[in-house]
Parts: structure tokens; C-alpha cells; sequence
């Protein structure tokens, strides 16, 4: 397929989008719809597909990957509803089970090898989680504490909660990341985060969140995130 946008495998930093929808919950939009779009309309090298409660979608993205010739990676993931509110889980092989404590939740993503990420914090209205439980579940030992939290999330929920979702994510020393909670095509890569990449690296894994608190970019654009590697490079 052609690039619309021009990826450009030298520069120092990536951009992903870790908060899409499909059809396969509340989406508009088929996987195939979503991949194509992204390889002829943005410059992003990491997408999540993080449908509610369903990993069908995502996985159907991930085999549409394997199979074609895209320039960008696609990571399974899931947007779960447990007893507390929503939790985002990424990089998962099958569908973690709705309506559990968000401490079995987080578990239940770790023992696949996953990251839990705290979408659209303290929205209320969105199923957002509160920060009394974001803060208890900080409490915990490391490995059963959340991986990072959505600091951007450029929906109505996500704008209006930014501020304060920045300054919870400082005080916690969380790592911040971000994502679209693109719902339709038009709105995929708004205010994508960025992680770092670098040059002549070739990643056996996605370089896009760390377990430790990551520095916001000084560039122009005030929501760009500079997303450290936590998996394996090799030259």
C-alpha cells in the first residue's frame, strides 16, 4: 500500500494512537477500514485497537497486519469495564473479562504479559476512574499497579479532565500516554503521543510506554509525549 503521509523510519521520535474502537464494539469502522485509513491518511507507527469488552476486532486488525504490507504495527488490546470503571489493556493475546475487581482486572492483564492503562481518568460521566482508586491501586506493590495513564485523550472526556489527569500522573510518577478513543475514521491520530525512536534501531517489540514517569515534550505542541522503550531493541 502507498503512505499518504511519509513515514520516516530515521527520526528520533514515533507516533501511536493506543485508544481506537472498531465495529466490534462502538466503532463505525471495520479493522480492514481502520489499517487502510491509517496507512493512506496519517504518519503513525503504532495503533491499539481497543474495543469494549471484545478483543475480536483487534485480533482481526492484528491478522490484517501479519498478512499485509503496512508500515506501522498494530497491538491487540481492550477497553475493559470493571466494578471501579474502564481500564485500557494492551498488548494482550485473548479478552479479559468484564465486571471484575480492578485488581483481578490488572492481573488477569499482567499474567499476558500486558499493560494496564488508566483511559480518560476521572471522567465520571465516561466510566472514567476516581482518583481515590487510582491512587489505592498505586499503593500496591509494583506488579500490581497500573503501567501508565491516559494524560490526552482528545474526546470530550479526556479535554476535560487533561489537567488534572497531568498532575495525577506527576504526583504518582506514572508513565503518561494517550490515544484518540477514535469512534470514526476522521479522528484517528488526533493529538497522537510520541515515543522515542531510535535512529537505526530495529524494535523485536513496540517501543511505546515504560514503567517509570516520562517526560512531556518541549516542543510546540504542549500534548506531545515522549514515550520511552520498555521492550528489547536489538541493532
Amino acid at each position: 500500500m502507498k503512505n499518504g503521509q511519509g513515514r520516516d523510519s530515521h527520526r528520533p521520535l514515533g507516533k501511536a494512537d493506543l485508544h481506537i474502537h472498531s465495529l466490534a464494539s462502538d466503532g463505525l469502522n471495520s479493522p480492514r477500514q481502520i489499517l487502510d485509513y491509517v496507512e493512506e491518511q496519517t504518519d503513525l507507527d503504532v495503533i491499539a485497537v481497543t474495543d469494549h469488552d471484545h478483543v475480536e476486532g483487534a485480533l482481526e486488525a492484528r491478522e490484517l497486519w501479519e498478512k499485509g504490507h503496512y508500515s506501522f504495527e498494530v497491538v491487540v488490546g481492550e477497553e475493559i469495564t470493571t466494578l471501579s470503571g474502564h481500564l485500557v489493556a494492551l498488548d494482550i493475546k485473548k479478552c479479559v473479562r468484564m465486571f471484575q475487581s480492578l485488581e483481578k482486572t490488572i492481573d488477569d492483564i499482567h499474567k499476558q504479559g500486558g499493560l494496564a492503562i488508566v483511559p480518560h481518568p476521572l471522567a465520571w460521566f465516561s466510566s472514567g476512574l476516581r482518583r481515590w482508586r487510582i491512587e489505592t491501586i498505586m499503593q500496591q506493590p509494583v506488579a500490581q499497579r497500573f503501567d501508565g495513564i491516559e494524560t490526552f485523550n482528545p474526546s470530550f472526556a479526556g479535554r476535560q479532565t487533561y489537567l488534572e489527569a497531568m498532575a495525577l500522573a506527576e504526583s504518582l510518577g506514572l508513565a503518561r500516554c494517550g490515544g484518540s478513543d477514535s469512534h470514526s475514521l476522521e479522528t484517528i491520530a488526533q493529538r497522537a503521543p510520541c515515543f522515542l525512536a531510535a535512529p537505526g534501531v530495529n524494535c523485536t517489540k513496540p517501543c511505546w510506554i515504560a514503567r517509570r514517569k516520562l517526560r512531556v515534550s518541549s516542543g510546540s505542541c504542549p500534548h506531545t509525549l515522549l514515550l520511552q522503550c520498555r521492550r528489547q531493541c536489538a541493532a
